[in-house]
């Protein structure tokens, strides 16, 4: 039976992988050489092992085995809660977030809009318009599931179109409304 150590993270990075060969160990010999051949699963990208809320706060540390040596990070850019109606969401990843396929969450706390509520990434040029009247509700888009209060799935009153994150700064601004809080969610990326 094979028994590995227990897992080491090495720069913060992990990547999702499958066996692929059942290793040939000689049971007899007090020390074995084998190979054993793995293949990636999913995304065929390197992710950190945290998230961008667990690194908001609890705060970036070059000490800390959590994060290890993950590539550029910029202790000053590491803020994904926000209060104000223009901001900057940093992707440290080289690698574009993508709801479709990865980690994105937006969740939006206590929306008071008439109309016409926009969240808009100046650097895409994307923008999600929620199409419905908000009173306090709670506005989440979790990947590809857009949702209002305890209304699951408001695709259909919203501009039909998601948000994505570009490597490095973007741009964001609120409009047609009010907000508590707005959060973002993902892991970092990487080639």
């Amino acid at each position: 039976e094979l028994q590995l150590e227990a897992p080491e993270y090495v720069n913060g990075k992990q990547i999702k992988v499958t066996m692929v060969n059942s290793p040939e160990i000689d049971d007899t010999a007090l020390v074995s050489t084998f190979t054993v051949e793995f293949e990636t699963t999913e995304l065929p990208y390197f992710e950190t092992i945290y998230t961008t809320l667990e690194l908001h706060d609890s705060g970036y540390s070059a000490t800390a085995e959590k994060y290890g040596l993950v590539d550029s990070i910029v202790d000053e850019k590491v803020k994904y809660r926000f209060t104000d109606n223009t901001f900057m969401v940093y992707n440290a990843g080289d690698v574009t977030i993508e709801p479709e396929s990865m980690l994105l969450n937006i969740n939006v706390n206590t929306v008071h809009s008439n109309n016409n509520f926009t969240i808009r990434n100046k650097t895409t040029g994307q923008e999600v318009v929620l199409k419905r009247e908000s009173k306090g509700s709670h506005f989440r888009i979790r990947g590809m599931v857009i949702s209002l209060g305890s209304i699951t799935n408001i695709f259909r009153d919203t501009n039909r179109r998601f948000i994505s994150l570009a490597p490095g700064d973007n741009q964001f601004e609120i409009l047609n409304g009010t907000f508590e809080e707005i959060r973002f969610e993902f892991k970092y990326l990487y080639k």
